[in-house]
């Protein structure tokens, strides 16, 4: 049973390391815009998406590495040993190899970030003034 979980504290430390970049990057880099308007926003949001997937891409590629070794039977190395081994092996940038992907698969970030932070005032007007009625 230990085997079908190989990777899950790594996966859940790439899944909260690519959230809180990709929120946090957004929200300060937000302010700097010189005008906003969606096409802003949602370039803004698609090159957050990018720059969280590729600072968390070598977390990722030691977690689909560890699985796959856990997937051949026995115990499987650790994610440190699984680190260790494709740096020794293939060179440090080889936990990078794939990232191309993710720039576009960022598309769909920055769609939501501009979607989410366009309607915000539209949510916000509308709270308030139910708000207001009660």
């Amino acid at each position: 049973m230990r085997r079908v979980y190989r990777g899950f504290g790594v996966a859940c430390l790439g899944a909260a390391a690519y959230r809180a970049l990709y929120f946090a990057l957004y929200d300060a880099l937000r302010p700097l815009l010189p005008w906003c308007n969606v096409a802003t926003r949602f370039a803004l949001g698609w090159a957050v998406t990018a720059a969280s997937m590729a600072a968390v891409r070598p977390i990722d590629a030691v977690r689909r590495r560890a699985a796959l070794a856990a997937g051949r039977g026995g115990a499987g190395p650790s994610a440190v040993g699984v680190l260790a081994t494709v740096v020794r092996e293939e060179g440090a940038m080889a936990l990078w190899r794939g990232a191309g992907a993710g720039g576009l698969r960022g598309i769909a970030g920055g769609a939501v970030l501009a979607f989410v932070d366009t309607l915000r005032p539209v949510y916000a007007a509308t709270c308030h003034r139910s708000g207001a009625a009660n």
